[in-house]
């Protein structure tokens, strides 16, 4: 008989990753040996050249000089940001997969035990 965490856990990763838009998850059922997952963003083509340069060549101050000039629109900030977002996420996800596999006894920090949000269960600071 599993513990009570161990539902709620389930069903929480399984919330996490139902709220990835499908078109935005990675191929892992294809696992090849990363040394560099720094390159995965512009590699695995979930993001458009558009994306990558929004998310890769400015910083806050130019985003919103490009912004208010109307060169950028801010759903395309928000949603190449988001994606991006999405894929470390799930790298974050398959590294610690690969840990807990490889080492029975490591418990991995995720970033969303280092805050509180709302509707989401995080525990107190």
């Amino acid at each position: 008989m599993s513990a009570p965490w161990e539902g709620i856990g389930l069903r929480k990763r399984a919330a996490l990753e139902a709220s990835i838009p499908q078109e935005w998850r990675l191929d892992v059922t294809q696992p090849r040996a990363l040394k560099d997952v720094l390159a995965i963003p512009q590699e695995c083509g979930k993001l458009t050249a558009a994306e990558i340069r929004i998310t890769q060549d400015y910083d806050a101050t130019a985003l919103l000089e490009e912004l208010a000039l109307s060169k950028l629109k801010s759903v395309e900030v928000v949603t190449a940001f988001a994606k991006r977002a999405a894929i470390a996420h799930q790298l974050v996800r398959i590294y610690c997969r690969i840990k807990r596999l490889s080492n029975q006894f490591a418990r991995p920090i995720a970033s969303q035990n280092s805050f509180q949000k709302k509707r989401l269960n995080a525990p107190p600071i």
